[in-house]
Order: structure tokens, then sequence, then C-alpha cells
């Protein structure tokens, strides 16, 4: 295996790691509901749990753009 190669197979993994990662995110991410399930209801404050899923979503996002920042500057380093 010369280095070409081994660079190609590298940046492979990289490449559909990084988008596995970020197709279950975004199907997490879509699950998410604002409202309340009613088996919780009697444990759980509807505006306690409102305000959970929405931080929730915010990190999401946030994780989302670090996480691809994270990964082009990865690829970047191994590219250059």
């Amino acid at each position: 295996m010369n280095e070409f190669s081994v660079l190609v197979l590298i940046v492979s993994i990289l490449a559909i790691s990084f988008l596995v990662e970020r197709t279950l995110a975004w199907l997490n991410y879509r699950h998410w509901s604002e409202i309340l399930p009613a088996e919780l209801n009697d444990v759980y404050d509807a505006e306690a749990y409102l305000k959970s899923q929405r931080y929730k979503k915010e990190n999401d996002r946030l994780e989302m753009v670090t996480s691809s920042f994270s990964f082009l500057l990865t690829l970047a380093m191994f590219v250059f």
C-alpha cells in the first residue's frame, strides 16, 4: 500500500464516520418533541420539560456546527 492509498483510506474513514454521526444526530434531533408525554404529566413539569427540550435542541445545533468545523479542520490537516 502506498502513501496515497493510506491517505485515501484515512480520509474515507473520517468522512464516513462524520456522515454517520451527523445522520444519527439529525434523526435524534427530529425525534424530540416539545409536548410532554402523558406518562410524565405527574412526574415532570410541562414548562421545565419544554425548557429542557429547547436547551437540547440548541445544544444539538451548536454541536452540528462545531463537529462540522472540527471535521473540516481535520480533513484540511490530512490533505494539506
